[in-house]
């Protein structure tokens, strides 16, 4: 798999286009663009998180990625500390686009969604995003 290389266009490329155009804007509960933004930023730190090599249950599993034996290093030394672990992946890898690396409208709701994640899970925290 490919993960950290697609992620770029299908994911982070799009987050990017939405910042730039101020088509949509993360507080904007109204609004069917922003809960689209916040579900790319789930999928972000989802895939951030899936980088552990470990699912909620606590079953590990082998990554299939270019960058594996990096991201998962890195994924394990940060764990517990969104914060840090966001910061090391932008400054480390060459994967997050600079339009996004020092963007708080991204780097900001990729840290609560991970503190989220971690804290109550990922079913929980899409049901809090989608409103269900």
């Amino acid at each position: 798999m490919d993960g950290s290389q697609k992620i770029v266009q299908r994911i982070l490329g799009p987050i990017a286009d939405n910042i730039a155009a101020n088509a949509v804007t993360v507080d904007n509960r109204n609004s069917s663009a922003t809960r689209s933004y916040k579900v790319m930023i789930a999928v972000v730190a989802s895939w951030m998180l899936y980088l552990r090599g470990q699912d909620e249950a606590g079953n590990t599993f082998e990554l299939r990625d270019p960058f594996a034996t990096e991201l998962h290093a890195m994924a394990l030394k940060y764990q517990g500390s969104p914060e840090d672990y966001v910061e090391a992946v932008i400054n480390t890898i060459d994967i997050i686009p600079a339009s996004l690396s020092q963007n708080s409208e991204f780097v900001g709701p990729l840290v609560e969604a991970i503190t989220a994640i971690e804290g109550n899970g990922l079913a929980k925290y899409l049901q809090s995003i989608l409103h269900l």
